[in-house]
């Protein structure tokens, strides 16, 4: 009698093992497919749009830091906005030689917008790549070449161009980051250069060292073709 209910019990603790093991089998596979978002994968499921990892080691001998870092992300199953999407704003820029300028008075030209600090050791390594494009074009009537330093005293400013032979037009803009045209731009990182069209939209945007001049050079001259 004793073996029996022995017996009874395996076959019983089997049957709930079988069971046990179903369940969390079927709630694993729930779990996978709606990603832990709660039925709706989008709402927390990212994939990244571009991620772009400026190494300032592999221009300076190896062992300088990490200047800029620049990651867009956008939830999948919505759309990212392209760049031509973006409109040019009519934003008021200080000049660094004095007066103001707005974007609005660029339209009809292509304009290289680059943002940039002095303490910013990834722009100085841009300013062989921007210096080439001035030579190549910076005459043309088509086009504007246009700096924009975020927070940084007048003064050093000059200086540093000063001592680096910077000869295209350069702006200020206050609050760094913060800077309304900044926001406009996505400027989360330094430097952050982009080219705008003549219709003041976004033709190429994130670009570093020779794509600064593969960009341009196509834009210019798609416009004589």
């Amino acid at each position: 009698m004793h073996q029996r209910k022995v017996g009874m019990w395996q076959r019983t603790g089997s049957g709930f093992g079988r069971f046990a093991f179903t369940a969390a089998a079927l709630l694993v596979l729930f779990l996978i497919s709606h990603n832990f978002s709660g039925g709706n994968p989008s709402k927390c499921r990212f994939a990244p749009e571009k991620a772009e990892f400026a190494d300032s080691s592999s221009r300076s001998g190896g062992d300088a830091p990490v200047d800029s870092l620049a990651i867009e992300m956008h939830a999948e199953g919505e759309t990212a906005p392209t760049p031509a999407e973006v409109p040019q704003p009519g934003f008021i820029i200080d000049k660094l030689e004095g007066g103001t300028l707005s974007l609005q008075d660029l339209r009809g030209r292509y304009v290289l917008l680059d943002f940039w600090a002095v303490w910013c050791k990834l722009c100085l390594a841009q300013e062989p790549h921007l210096k080439k494009i001035w030579e190549d074009f910076g005459k043309r009537d088509d086009f504007v070449m246009l700096g924009l330093c975020l927070g940084d005293d007048p003064k050093l400013i000059r200086e540093f161009l000063s001592a680096h032979g910077v000869p295209w037009s350069q702006g200020m803009l206050a609050d760094t980051f913060s800077n309304a045209l900044a926001e406009h731009y996505g400027v989360t990182s330094l430097p952050h250069i982009l080219l705008l069209g003549p219709d003041g939209k976004v033709v190429a945007d994130n670009l570093l060292d020779e794509k600064i001049g593969d960009a341009v050079k196509a834009a210019l001259n798609s416009a004589r073709s």
